[in-house]
């Protein structure tokens, strides 16, 4: 019998929806048949999918207003909304396979009882991924947020992890937490050489090309890297990528201290969505792709699996995590124990001076969605196979 499986990604751009649409692709390709619910500003064509597409979700709040009650206020209305819209589509399809394309506990005591009554009394399987599996941003009081993590945890049968974790000291209990690797992001070609991208970006000869790319969250440490530029005047930074969420600095603000720093006319600024033609280019021209993040950051990261097409070096730092173990076990780059300037500066000089040799083809082994497929239509499997009392 085929398995029917409706994948809930109430994000349209960034990592989460860039995996969900790869594991939703690699399922439909070993026989599953898949329904991406998702926001009608979801990128994929549904003539370019494999799987079926209901695009009936209320699109994720706009990140152009610098109000961060409002943008609470409307975020609040999304998620309650979403969850009634995946309600009403397990009872009106009569789904027994669901698996949410990232865990989220926000408002979750509010909507978490519409699935434990089909998890408790139809034989609904549900799963999620648990991309950021650290919970650590707190919303509201301690207690609200405990709270919120048990009760996004509460109609779960499992849940998916890119690394070995403990979840049950984070408020997920007893259910079963499974291990599936992140898979490679496949990219289009680029459109010139890199000699020809580089030329477009108007790179000084000598000097290396270092990305910062994807969302400009503070956790990526953007002002770090810029001020990195001062221990080394032979880079040039290309910083690619959206706005973070209002509360977080802005992209005029960096560019401010670029131009305080005085190595503004060192720096290309690609402000704003980036596609796919235009990431190829960027990753195609970069030597080296920069990863600052906090110690707090012990999630896998998308931004390297867009990276290894083009196999660029990494400059990293992070908590213990996927991440950091990737880049030490393969050699994929410099891991550094914080995201300090001159260590930044460092790890560029490093990589410019003496070429790492990668394992770019061990990493691609270990790492594919085909095995992640695999590994979750055996768990699903599993369960419908099991009786339930």
């Amino acid at each position: 019998m085929t398995i029917q499986v409706l994948h809930f990604c109430p994000t349209s751009t960034g990592g989460v929806a860039l995996n969900a649409h790869h594991q939703a692709t690699s399922l439909s390709k070993i026989g599953v048949d898949v329904t991406m619910l998702c926001p009608q500003s979801w990128e994929q064509q549904p003539s370019e999918t494999t799987y079926r597409q209901s695009r009936i979700l209320a699109d994720p709040p706009k990140h152009g207003h610098r109000s961060r009650l409002r943008s609470r206020i409307e975020t609040a209305r999304s998620i309650m909304r979403n969850a009634k819209i995946l309600d009403q589509q397990i009872d009106t399809l009569g789904i027994k396979s669901v698996l949410f394309a990232s865990y989220s506990e926000y408002l979750a005591p509010l909507w978490a009882h519409r699935f434990r009554g089909y998890a408790e009394n139809r034989d609904v399987w549900f799963g999620a991924m648990a991309l950021d599996p650290i919970r650590d941003y707190v919303v509201g009081p301690k207690w609200w947020h405990a709270r919120s993590i048990r009760a996004g945890y509460s109609f779960l049968h499992d849940v998916f992890v890119h690394h070995p974790i403990d979840l049950k000291s984070h408020g997920a209990g007893d259910i079963p937490v499974t291990v599936v690797p992140h898979g490679e992001y496949p990219m289009p070609n680029p459109t010139g050489t890199k000699q020809e991208l580089r030329k477009r970006l108007d790179v000084p000869d000598g000097n290396a090309v270092a990305l910062c790319y994807g969302h400009l969250r503070d956790n990526k440490n953007l002002k770090n890297s810029l001020v990195s530029l001062t221990h080394n005047d032979r880079v040039t930074l290309v910083v690619a990528g959206s706005d973070a969420a209002p509360g977080q600095m802005q992209a005029d603000a960096y560019l401010k201290i670029a131009q305080e720093l005085g190595v503004n006319d060192r720096v290309r600024w690609k402000i704003g969505y980036q596609s796919d033609e235009d990431t190829a280019d960027l990753f195609a021209a970069a030597d080296v792709l920069l990863l600052p993040y906090d110690k707090s950051f012990v999630s896998s990261s998308g931004i390297l699996h867009v990276a290894t097409p083009f196999e660029i070096p990494l400059v990293v730092s992070c908590g213990d995590g996927p991440l950091g173990h990737a880049v030490e076990k393969y050699q994929l780059g410099i891991r550094m124990p914080c995201s300090e300037p001159k260590l930044i500066a460092n790890g560029i000089r490093q990589i410019q001076e003496s070429p790492i040799a990668s394992d770019w083809n061990g990493f691609r082994a270990e790492h594919s969605y085909e095995r992640n497929a695999q590994i979750l239509v055996d768990r699903i499997t599993t369960f419908h196979r099991t009786p339930h009392s």
